[in-house]
């Protein structure tokens, strides 16, 4: 608590300015101010504020704390530029197939969204990147661990630890003739160490999300090796509160801000999942009303993420097959081809189908 900022409080640009002004840098500064002095700059009702944040921002420090401190140490490794994903090809579960559409989009310093409706795979592309961010440098991946937050209960223990199992046969198979380097992978990813390098949170409720986006940093900068951040989905708390809509909107897009500074500041690659929401559009005629599903606070996260991927199901081309289009992207300019990639989530994981 004591090294977060103060530009990170939800309050009033104007009071963060008149906190800095009185030499007030982080939140443990707060505690020993004379707040008397600073009413004639703060009106009360934004001082009022500082107290509740406080002890909110107190509380999931030591709940944090806590809960990191049961988890392995965590060893400094270097990184890549980019999270490579092992898939299974549609034809053959037992090789290893690229698609370099995926590759690009989930990159570190990026922000990534992935919108699309319910049962769409937005979850399982979540336990796939979780272990895909593992995968060693000797296969041209980070060797890197996942933050995975849950704010929708929807997280699975059971098929995290069941694509783990299919994703260390993947590993062990693909160093071929490597006997010396398949006996020290054998050692080191076995599926109890593979799932003690995803951190797992739930967030409960709007407070609990607010209080995880304080703990954000400290928990990277003392974290090193995390290098893939998960939030499923990132909408769903604010969209449920009664405040009024721009102070919502204020709220996600701060987070957003953050959650690219911070992609940068530690070169982590953060995947955000939204949900879709009810419009209706209404014409000049009764007859030319439309309702159609679009992006929760849409027009915010597709300014301020880096990049947004689209998931719907294809059934031209086969049962259970789904369609990832990207609609925005730091390679969306550089390709040539539709911006596009079809997968099916099987037991052992994501499938992609390279079309």
């Amino acid at each position: 608590m004591e090294e977060i900022s103060v530009t990170n409080l939800n309050v009033d640009k104007k009071v963060k300015s008149s906190l800095q002004a009185s030499g007030v840098t982080t939140l443990a500064d707060i505690e020993e101010v004379n707040f008397d002095k600073l009413y004639e700059e703060i009106p009360p009702a934004e001082i009022v504020k500082i107290p509740e944040i406080l002890n909110d921002v107190k509380g999931i420090s030591d709940h944090f704390k806590n809960l990191l401190q049961k988890q392995p140490v965590i060893a400094k490794r270097k990184t890549r530029q980019a999270i490579n994903l092992i898939r299974l090809p549609d034809q053959d579960p037992d090789e290893l197939e690229e698609d370099p559409f995926l590759d690009a989009v989930f990159g570190l310093g990026e922000v990534t969204e992935i919108v699309g409706p319910s049962g769409c795979g937005k979850g399982q592309i979540g336990y796939q990147l979780c272990l895909n961010v593992q995968t060693p440098k000797e296969l041209g991946g980070i060797e890197g661990e996942a933050l995975y937050f849950d704010a929708n209960g929807d997280f699975s223990a059971e098929r995290l630890q069941e694509m783990a199992k299919y994703y260390r046969k993947k590993l062990i198979k693909s160093l071929g003739k490597d006997k010396e380097l398949g006996e020290k992978l054998k050692e080191e990813y076995t599926e109890e160490e593979i799932l003690n390098r995803v951190y797992y949170f739930r967030i409960l409720d709007e407070d609990d999300q607010i209080q995880s986006f304080f703990m954000l940093e400290k928990i990277l900068e003392t974290h090193k090796n995390i290098k893939l951040v998960y939030y499923d989905p990132i909408t769903i708390h604010p969209s449920k509160n009664e405040k009024p809509y721009q102070e919502r909107k204020r709220m996600v897009n701060n987070m957003l801000v953050h959650f690219l500074k911070l992609a940068k500041k530690f070169q982590v690659c953060f995947v955000l999942t939204n949900i879709l929401k009810s419009v209706r559009k209404y014409g000049k005629e009764q007859s030319e009303n439309i309702t159609r599903l679009e992006p929760n606070f849409g027009e915010i996260l597709f300014q301020s993420c880096t990049n947004r991927v689209h998931i719907d199901r294809d059934s031209r081309i086969g049962e259970d097959v789904f369609k990832a289009t990207l609609t925005k992207g730091s390679i969306y300019y550089e390709r040539t081809k539709e911006f596009q990639t079809h997968f099916q989530v099987k037991e052992s994981g994501i499938a992609s189908i390279l079309s």
